[in-house]
């Protein structure tokens, strides 16, 4: 396998995306820039980075911060919520480890333009010409045709 090709600014030619899999039974709502997102359980979705540090405070290496973060931003700091279980943890503890974040790189990769695309069967469909215009007969539509001739109310 080749080596990725660096840009002048000694970058790689790529990008990075968020994955976040919701590990709880419930799905998790949340919106960023007009976008709602929706982490359904044990779905894996990818997201851009500044969503991932909106939402989890992303990049963090901190346990703590994310878990406060999370919590606070989805309201889980309710009596309920806040009660320690039998193990000494507050329920959103248990939420919030279950929430697993992990960066994923793609690279970009120069193509021929001229080789087909891979869902491309390569057949050419010919052109498609305009519709015929309908001819204008008994059928049309006049402006104005079947209104009165009286005047207006106004008018008079």
């Amino acid at each position: 396998m080749t080596e990725p090709e660096v840009t002048p600014e000694g970058k790689f030619a790529g990008f990075e995306l968020i994955r976040v899999t919701n590990k709880n039974d419930f799905p998790i709502t949340d919106m960023y820039d007009g976008v709602p997102y929706l982490f359904a359980p044990n779905k894996p979705i990818s997201i851009p980075v500044a969503a991932a540090s909106h939402f989890f405070a992303w990049p963090t290496d901190d346990p703590k911060l994310f878990g406060l973060w999370l919590s606070k931003r989805l309201g889980w700091n309710t009596k309920a919520d806040l009660e320690l279980q039998s193990d000494g943890r507050m329920r959103w503890q248990h939420w919030v480890e279950k929430i697993h974040i992990e960066a994923v790189q793609y690279e970009l990769v120069q193509r021929d333009p001229a080789a087909p695309i891979p869902a491309d069967d390569g057949i050419v469909e010919p052109e498609r010409l305009p519709p015929e215009p309908m001819d204008e007969g008994l059928n049309s539509t006049r402006v104005g045709a079947g209104t009165s001739r009286m005047p207006r109310r106004v008018d008079v």
